[in-house]
């Protein structure tokens, strides 16, 4: 019998986290499940430190390094079961977690995605329960039908570690695009939001461990091909079909404008803002960046180095969230 959920763990050089995340797999209230961590090249002690776990459920696949949407897909081809559980190594779940999806599937046969409410945990903040607006239900739980129009006014309501996949639905979307280095589980998602009934759970499972800051060294390779990829999703989609996808596109031109101002790229800003624009107008906070992005670099940079340490600061002091006020 294959196991009710294949959990898909990618690892490049997370030894001190790794056996958190694989103590949060064993810790489950269901015990039916096999774990395949494809160890993506690490260079420091990660493969070692899996040296000592000797529970047959664990798999460790070995291969260069290739990136995170590589190794998941050797991953989702490896897997024995017809469900794909996600879990970056960084992360954690808490024990209810696989119990919380699976019953999820048992009432929502129909779905080919399913997830669940996640805690963000800064390293220098007080964590926080994801922040979610619009949800279509009233209840716990329920189908997530306008995933676009939450996503756009929302913290991510998908995270890939609080989501597990039909394998069929993810063959039919491709997997995770290997040519983008940082997003490409959005792309992921966004392509399985376009195709498959979402059901999610308000009951929080996982945490998710994230940087306080955005991290602006991080390469641009691949921002092209998400953009294609949701410029290609608004262009295949019905008039209606997709509620919200425009206001989500724009909401993703604004925080390239954002990761572009922070890399001192005004005129690639100011092309995220144009397109943003087109797409569905200019709020305070686009108003805001457009200013940025037309001072001369040194002193639209100098204000944007300002503005993030008050909202950096501002997290520090900032509370849990009431999850049901989320």
């Amino acid at each position: 019998m294959p196991p009710a959920v294949s959990v898909v763990i990618p690892l490049y050089n997370k030894e001190a986290t790794i056996l958190r995340a694989l103590d949060s797999v064993f810790r489950q209230t269901v015990q039916d499940f096999e774990i395949i961590v494809v160890n993506d090249g690490s260079t420091d002690g990660s493969r070692q430190a899996l040296g000592a776990i000797t529970d047959p459920r664990l798999r460790i696949i070995d291969q260069p390094n290739a990136g995170a949407a590589a190794a998941r897909n050797r991953g989702i081809a490896e897997a024995a079961s017809d469900l794909i559980a996600f879990l970056d190594a960084d992360d954690e779940w808490l024990p209810h977690f696989l119990d919380t999806v699976l019953d999820l599937r048992r009432r929502y046969p129909s779905a080919g995605v399913y997830s669940t409410a996640y805690r963000i945990q800064p390293p220098d903040a007080r964590g926080y329960v994801v922040r979610l607006r619009r949800l279509p239900f009233q209840g716990p739980d329920g189908i997530l039908s306008n995933y676009f129009e939450v996503a756009s006014q929302s913290d991510p309501p998908l995270n890939s570690s609080s989501t597990v996949v039909t394998l069929i639905a993810l063959n039919s979307v491709g997997g995770f695009p290997e040519a983008v280095v940082s997003g490409e589980d959005l792309l992921t998602w966004a392509r399985l939001a376009a195709c498959y009934p979402i059901a999610y759970s308000r009951r929080v499972s996982s945490v998710f461990y994230c940087p306080s800051r955005l991290n602006f060294q991080r390469s641009n390779c691949g921002a092209e091909a998400v953009e294609l990829g949701l410029e290609d999703l608004l262009v295949r989609s019905e008039e209606g079909k997709v509620t919200g996808l425009t206001a989500y596109l724009g909401r993703w031109h604004e925080m390239r404008a954002v990761v572009a101002i922070g890399q001192g790229d005004f005129a690639r800003a100011r092309r995220h803002l144009m397109r943003l624009m087109r797409l569905r107008g200019l709020g305070p906070r686009s108003v805001t960046l457009w200013l940025l992005a037309i001072l001369p670099v040194p002193i639209g940079s100098a204000a944007f180095r300002t503005l993030r340490k008050w909202r950096h600061s501002h997290l520090r002091t900032m509370g849990p969230l009431d999850p049901e006020r989320a």
